[in-house]
């Protein structure tokens, strides 16, 4: 019995931890090639964290510099409320 819980409970971690970085590159950072476009997205972190980018490109190469426990999803287009640029 000892051991189900221990293994349920590494399964659970992996499982959490796969969700939470669904939106993560796992590829190495290379030039999206943004551009200066400004048409502006509301994007979240997953964890309450709401942040406006400058297009939907710019999410990319954020999160492909930022560290991977924290990647951002863009959930609107235009700005997100209460946030600025």
């Amino acid at each position: 019995m000892k051991y189900f819980f221990v293994f349920t409970l590494v399964l659970a971690f992996i499982a959490g931890s796969t969700i939470a970085n669904a939106g993560c590159p796992d590829r190495p950072c290379e030039d999206f090639g943004c551009g200066g476009v400004w048409d502006p997205v509301c994007a979240t972190d997953g964890n309450g964290i709401y942040r406006t980018f400058g297009n939907s490109c710019e999410i990319l190469q954020y999160n492909c510099r930022l560290d991977t426990a924290r990647c951002f999803e863009m959930v609107s287009d235009g700005p997100c409320p209460g946030t600025s640029p």
